[in-house]
């Protein structure tokens, strides 16, 4: 009896969680499309707030924690504050509480959730872009046309496909099938093709390199550096992100071998170096730094939705 009702304690809690965090979804995914002339600031804001309260609620009133668990939640709850107000960066109080209170939630539900909000939204989005309903904001560039077919910049739309396919490939990995890899080389051809986001090109392909590494690990089990390549492969993420500060932190244009990165990168080495140089790394973060991008000085050359990077 008591198994049973743990069992629908468990049930409600994750469908309460995964509608609070559809609705967070969708209103941050439409907050990235041009929709967002449409969508009042305000009502995000209350999602935002909902979203915090309705977290909270779930995690003190349903998680069983122990005394260090407590300790380690408040802790870094405190920590994610102080970063919040020193930095502005609100988004993160509301991510940090929906992963603490994702503790009794299955993820391949939450992808599925993923897969499904953000994926509609997309769509819903590149319709109206097409017939003219929202903005398809395009910039000419010396390499081509880059669209974001109703994305507010071309590397938000080629971001938003690259998780896309993560997730879609994560959901695929029980039965894959090479046949299943379609969807996520389709995503990769229009990444490059239309945004020519070089970055999110070679994400997507490090991931679907990877992704095959992994699924098909079995067959390969004679390659002994295989398996603890996998098994740390968690450290990828830390290892690249030092890995870019520090290049960035050396760039110079004189090195041949750091401008081609560079170049392939779409210039985030000097980018990084400047903003080190100008603003350097604080402990706690700091106020928002202002950048010259589609959102910066440049906004004033859109026109009908067009926009020049030159």
């Amino acid at each position: 009896m008591k198994r049973f009702k743990w069992r629908c304690l468990v049930q409600n809690y994750q469908a309460v969680y995964l509608m609070i965090f559809a609705v967070y979804l969708a209103s941050v995914t439409l907050q990235t499309t041009t929709f967002n002339v449409m969508y009042p600031h305000k009502l995000g804001v209350l999602v935002e707030l909902a979203t915090l309260a309705a977290m909270f609620g779930l995690i003190v009133g349903f998680q069983a924690l122990t005394p260090r668990q407590i300790i380690g939640e408040v802790s870094l709850l405190a920590l994610v504050t102080v970063v919040t107000l020193t930095s502005g960066a609100h988004y993160l109080l509301p991510t940090v509480m929906l992963v603490l209170a994702a503790r009794q939630v299955s993820f391949r539900r939450i992808m599925q959730v993923y897969l499904a909000v953000v994926g509609s939204i997309l769509l819903l989005a590149f319709i109206a872009a097409e017939i003219g309903l929202i903005k398809n904001i395009t910039f000419v560039t010396d390499d081509g046309v880059r669209q974001s077919f109703g994305v507010v910049y071309t590397t938000d739309f080629a971001a938003h496909i690259f998780y896309i396919c993560a997730a879609y490939l994560y959901l695929q990995a029980r039965r894959f099938r090479l046949v299943m890899l379609i969807p996520a080389l389709l995503g990769l051809v229009v990444i490059y093709q239309f945004t020519k986001t070089m970055t999110d090109t070679i994400a997507l392909l490090v991931l679907i390199s990877g992704y095959l590494v992994y699924v098909y690990r079995r067959k390969h089990q004679h390659v002994k550096w295989l398996r603890p390549l996998l098994r740390y492969s968690f450290l990828t993420l830390p290892i690249a992100s030092g890995l870019m500060i520090g290049l960035s932190n050396i760039f110079n244009y004189q090195d041949k071998l750091l401008a081609t990165l560079n170049d392939a990168l779409s210039t985030r080495l000097a980018l990084g170096q400047n903003a080190l140089l100008a603003y350097g790394v604080k402990l706690f973060g700091q106020s928002p730094i202002p950048i010259n991008g589609w959102g910066g000085d440049r906004v004033n050359t859109f026109t009908n939705g067009v926009g020049l990077t030159t």
